[in-house]
């Protein structure tokens, strides 16, 4: 939203628009849409990376608790293990939820980057 902001000077500027100068008008008006555009296809871009490192963290996190509970059970720590394990899965279904639901917003922007 930049509905409740100011203009700048400029646009209040008084110049004949039926004269030689109607020209530049237009062109602000494209210079700040095609801002604009570049501004969402950068967020678009940020998104997507967003998207992929929240799944790699959650997987990264349930392989570091699946290696703490494999070191429990061989120190023969059966509780340890158990709370461990149940951490790695945790993270595990973090994991999987984040892409399942990932996946149809990939398709999304893929489809409105086309546009």
């Amino acid at each position: 939203g930049q509905q409740n902001e100011s203009l700048a000077w400029f646009w209040s500027v008084e110049v004949n628009l039926g004269g030689p100068d109607h020209s530049w008008n237009e062109e602000f008006h494209w210079l700040r849409a095609k801002a604009l555009q570049d501004r969402w296809k950068e967020e678009m871009i940020l998104v997507q990376l967003e998207m992929d490192w929240t799944c790699n963290c959650f997987l990264w996190k349930a392989t570091q608790w699946g290696d703490r509970m494999q070191e429990s059970l061989v120190k023969h720590l059966l509780g340890h293990a158990c709370y461990l394990g149940r951490q790695s899965q945790m993270y595990s279904l973090l994991a999987q939820a984040a892409q399942a639901a990932f996946q149809d917003l990939q398709s999304m922007l893929v489809d409105a980057r086309d546009e």
